[in-house]
């Protein structure tokens, strides 16, 4: 009889210690397919959506930088549209203004002209005045 309990506890022990490791197993291949069902199901879409968002977020920053190029081109070409036709209409402006100063400086010089020429004609008359008067002064009277 002790030898039955023996064998019977053995027996019992053997087929516990079978059924925990088939338990064990068990577990671990649930545990294993659980995590390859994570893996598969959300652990790599995870990944491929968070690549797939930094290639979206690059080609979208390099969209930004080749829009502010272009705009900084339109707008330099356009600034400097701008500044060479105010340049022109400053010119055209200066131009004027020398051909003013320009038709001035004739008028003033022919006013000088004149001034001169009538100083000269008045001088002359003079001297020719003095002349008379002198020789007027220097003839004896006739009676």
């Amino acid at each position: 009889m002790v030898w039955q309990a023996v064998a019977i506890a053995a027996g019992a022990q053997l087929i516990g210690g079978l059924s925990a490791r088939s338990s064990a197993k068990k577990a671990k291949n649930a545990e294993e397919a659980f995590l390859q069902k994570k893996y598969d199901e959300y652990d790599l879409p995870l990944w491929n959506m968070g690549k797939d968002r930094l290639i979206a977020e690059r080609d979208e920053m390099i969209r930004a930088i080749e829009l502010t190029q272009r705009n900084e081109k339109s707008l330099a070409e356009f600034k400097d549209k701008n500044n060479l036709r105010n340049w022109r209409h400053q010119l055209k402006i200066q131009e004027a203004q020398h051909q003013g100063q320009l038709e001035l400086f004739r008028r003033s010089n022919f006013f000088a002209d004149q001034a001169i020429g009538s100083a000269q004609e008045q001088a002359a008359m003079e001297r020719f005045e003095t002349r008379q008067q002198y020789a007027f002064q220097n003839d004896p009277p006739k009676s």
